[in-house]
């Protein structure tokens, strides 16, 4: 008899301890559904009945958590029976909690009633679909935050450029005065050695103080010097007597400029760079001749003052040594020309008296010669415009043409 009614003993056993609630922590949980379609389950199981589907974003309320399941309360059917369920907690986020303590929750139950004949006393079961894995997807991100984001703004920085290089000006009238010189000895047949070489070859440098707005903006202040000079002499013979003409000009200003940069880094090491803006020319330019000839000689010296407006424009690229340091290699582009040049002149000649003339304006005309037939470009230093005549044409003031480009090599220095 006791082997008989052993298995019988071992089923209510299991039976018991399965039916018993499983000990866990009670734990009041507001859960929100994170994927498209969450299952809630009759049972703590993946193969028990589905109660019902709840979409994403839905709000769930849980009494408690039974290791990856939650028991959920859903809302009461139309008898007022409270129902709950179960959803796996890879479903759902937690966004708010409470411990309390565990309390034994009583289930009602429905009561079993008569079968009724006209209508069934249970509804239809629900299919149980097969269990199928749980789709890994990435969790939803939580609300943004009503406290608006504030962006950190660009710490303004300066530099200090400092460069120097060649230059190239077209100096202009003075230029056209020295070609029409020597080609006015040419058309007469003398024999020429020599070239008069104009002042267009000098130097320029400064440096620059810039202001860097934003990692890509800046506006820089500086200042700069150029210089272009050059002496040279022509030789010529005429009928047996030797003739020797010597000129020395000299073009200096002194250059104040306001910028706006431009800066595109290119890598870790080097920047594009690109500048442009107004710059205002305090320019002196000043004259000094002489002739020599077996039968006298002529010396004459002028120096004169103007200033201009001008623009002018920039492109380089910088090496960076270090975050605070930079080698510079630009090309660099001006328009400016000084106009109203004004003076103190002297003239010197053998067996007379020397000439002076105080605030001489520097006059560009064009001057025939009877003996060539020809107009050459010529300047003159006068305190009155010259009369135009019949060998005498187009009179203006002269201009002494700062219109160039620059070739620099510098360093920058950021701090």
């Amino acid at each position: 008899m006791r082997d008989s009614t052993r298995p019988l003993t071992l089923i209510i056993c299991l039976s018991v301890a399965l039916l018993l609630p499983r000990i866990t922590q009670a734990q009041e949980s507001k859960l929100r559904i994170k994927i498209e379609k969450a299952k809630i389950h009759l049972m703590p199981d993946a193969g028990s009945t589905v109660l019902r589907v709840s979409r994403l974003g839905e709000l769930l309320d849980s009494d408690k958590q039974e290791g990856e399941w939650f028991r959920v309360i859903l809302q009461p059917d139309k008898k007022g029976f409270k129902i709950t369920g179960f959803v796996h907690s890879s479903a759902v986020e937690v966004i708010a909690e409470k411990l309390v303590e565990e309390k034994p929750v009583k289930e009602i139950t429905k009561k079993k009633q008569k079968p009724d004949k006209e209508k069934p006393s249970l509804p239809p079961a629900i299919p149980v679909e097969p269990p199928t894995p749980i789709p890994q997807t990435k969790p939803v991100p939580p609300p943004p935050s009503l406290t608006p984001r504030t962006i950190p703004g660009h710490r303004i920085e300066f530099s200090l450029k400092l460069y120097g290089g060649m230059s190239y000006l077209l100096a202009s009238d003075i230029n056209n005065h020295l070609q029409g010189t020597t080609d006015y000895w040419n058309d007469r047949g003398v024999d020429v050695s020599g070239e008069f070489e104009p002042p267009q070859m000098g130097i320029d440098f400064g440096g620059e103080f810039i202001i860097i707005l934003t990692p890509h903006i800046g506006i820089g202040l500086g200042g700069g010097y150029i210089q272009a000079s050059s002496k040279s002499t022509v030789n010529n013979v005429w009928y047996g007597y030797s003739y020797q003409d010597t000129a020395n000009p000299k073009l200096t200003a002194i250059s104040l400029a306001l910028n706006t940069h431009f800066n595109l880094p290119l890598g870790k090491r080097f920047n594009f760079t690109a500048h442009g803006g107004l710059g205002y020319y305090l320019g002196t330019f000043s004259w000094n001749y002489g002739y020599d000839s077996e039968f006298d000689d002529i010396e004459e010296n002028w120096e004169g003052r103007a200033n201009a407006l001008g623009f002018h424009g920039g492109l380089g690229l910088e090496l960076n040594f270090s975050s605070g340091i930079a080698l510079v290699v630009e090309g660099f582009g001006r328009f400016a020309k000084l106009k109203g040049l004004k003076g103190d002149y002297s003239f010197e000649q053998t067996n007379q008296e020397p000439e002076s003339i105080d605030d001489a304006t520097l006059w560009y005309y064009e001057w025939g010669s009877l003996l060539t037939g020809n107009y050459y470009p010529t300047i003159k230093f006068d305190d009155e415009k010259p009369e135009e005549t019949s060998s005498i044409k187009s009179v203006r003031e002269g201009e002494v043409n700062l219109t160039g480009f620059s070739v620099r090599l510098g360093i920058k220095i950021r701090f």
